[in-house]
């Protein structure tokens, strides 16, 4: 099913960039493909040379980690301007991943989900909660 979605990361107000994926969009899918990715990684603001959990260096890194774990071939995931709206590439869905703003303590992101043709929004959820919203809610 080609439902389209996004993921925009934000650190603060600032969006720093939206992950456009071509297929499966739902909550059901991108969004338990999300949820799966998120939990268990630790938000950190500087890396040990000791450290042994799955990290991200803060918001940038998330992003950078999303996009990589998300690409594995041409086509089907593309990056966006962090300006780009729903309707400006057809997106059915939009996961907001947030972290707080730079000089913040890091800490979990907290996830929104919006339905654009429901015109819907859900959460703010933590991680745990999001992946519990993921596996009630079909297309």
């Amino acid at each position: 099913m080609s439902t389209r979605s996004l993921v925009k990361v934000f650190e603060g107000s600032q969006c720093l960039t939206a992950v456009y994926r071509q297929s499966d969009g739902y909550p059901s899918g991108r969004g338990t493909d999300l949820a799966e990715f998120l939990t268990g990684l630790s938000i950190v603001n500087g890396i040990s040379l000791a450290e042994t959990r799955r990290i991200a260096n803060g918001a940038g890194c998330l992003a950078a980690q999303l996009i990589a774990h998300e690409k594995t071939g041409p086509g089907g995931i593309y990056v966006y301007s962090p300006s780009v709206s729903a309707n400006g590439c057809g997106a059915e869905w939009v996961y907001s991943v947030r972290l707080p703003g730079p000089g913040l303590p890091p800490e979990a992101p907290s996830i929104t989900v919006r339905d654009v043709y429901r015109r819907r929004t859900y959460g703010p959820f933590d991680v745990a909660s999001f992946a519990e919203f993921c596996k009630k809610e079909e297309a």
